[in-house]
């Protein structure tokens, strides 16, 4: 074995590759029922660092031409299957042969990160009878994922020439290619986000220059009257605070809408964090505050006398 790799294991399907396969199964006297299945080499729970929380694993002891086969399954398959009845010594018929579940595993995805953990059952029925075109190998190291994937190339070319590597690739860089709908959307969502920001300083400044342009008599009385500069910035200031009371209300209604689509889109993203709403808050008075300096700024440079000749 090189140096660095820990275990290995062979299965017929890979994961968080959008694909697999799903067959019937039916205990003995009831109505069949779909799960998911892969064809896997003993240590594979292992590699993947799967817990086995009843029963055993697949042992060196058990052969293809056992019967009857034994197999593996994962909580969602004992609860889909089985409800509330011991799984281990349970039997289920599929292939037009009887499997015997010597053992649960714990919910792990399949296809994506995207799909709700499905019921899944591992059988050791793989070999070149079985999956003669394709296989999955999976190694563990206790080095860097990438560095040992040529070494493992080179080792299998020195087994058999003849064997092709379609593809080698890290499971965090399945994880992230599976991923890739999420990264989309993440990146146009911040590309209109940042837009919308812009648009938004820009119609806030025009609302508010407005108003400033609107009282531009008002505030030269006040100011004629002797009014301080603090007194004029509150009377902008309750202005862009009703705007800014009202804008953020409806964005608190539109964003409780949109997270239930957004978040069929999105995996692992919190749309109730508090920091995240905090920073969206702080993002939206930061832009206001800078939207408003230029109009606060223009009403206190309003010159009475001539504002007053001009009306």
């Amino acid at each position: 074995m090189l140096p660095g790799i820990e275990t290995a294991a062979i299965a017929a399907m890979p994961i968080m590759r959008g694909m697999g396969i799903i067959t019937n199964m039916a205990l003995p006297g009831e109505k069949s029922q779909l799960t998911n299945l892969n064809f896997v080499t003993p240590d594979y729970f292992d590699v993947l660092k799967m817990s086995i929380l009843a029963g055993r694993e697949f042992a060196p002891s058990d052969t293809q031409d056992a019967q009857p086969q034994p197999m593996v399954v994962n909580e969602e398959f004992v609860r889909r299957f089985l409800s509330t009845r011991s799984p281990i010594g349970a039997r289920l018929g599929a292939f037009n042969s009887e499997r015997e579940i010597v053992g649960v595993v714990g919910d792990s995805y399949y296809r994506s990160l995207r799909e709700t953990p499905p019921p899944i059952a591992y059988t050791m029925s793989f070999g070149p009878e079985m999956m003669p075109n394709a296989f999955v190998l999976y190694v563990r190291t206790s080095t860097s994922p990438v560095a040992i994937i040529e070494p493992i190339r080179k080792l299998m070319r020195s087994i058999d020439p003849a064997i092709p590597v379609y593809d080698a690739s890290t499971l965090s860089a399945e994880v992230q290619r599976s991923l890739w709908r999420e990264r989309l959307v993440v990146a146009l969502a911040r590309s209109f986000a940042v837009f919308a920001v812009v648009v938004s300083a820009i119609g806030l400044y025009g609302v508010l220059a407005y108003f400033v342009a609107q009282r531009r008599r008002e505030i030269g009385i006040r100011l004629a009257l002797g009014a301080a500069a603090a007194h004029v910035t509150r009377t902008v200031s309750r202005c862009i605070a009703m705007v800014l009371i009202v804008g953020f209300v409806a964005g608190i209604g539109i964003f409780a809408i949109a997270s239930y689509w957004l978040r069929s889109l999105l995996f692992g993203v919190s749309f109730t964090d508090p920091l995240i709403l905090g920073a969206s808050l702080l993002l939206v008075l930061i832009m206001a505050g800078a939207a408003a300096g230029v109009p606060i700024y223009r009403a206190l440079q309003i010159d009475p006398a001539s504002t007053l000749k001009s009306e």
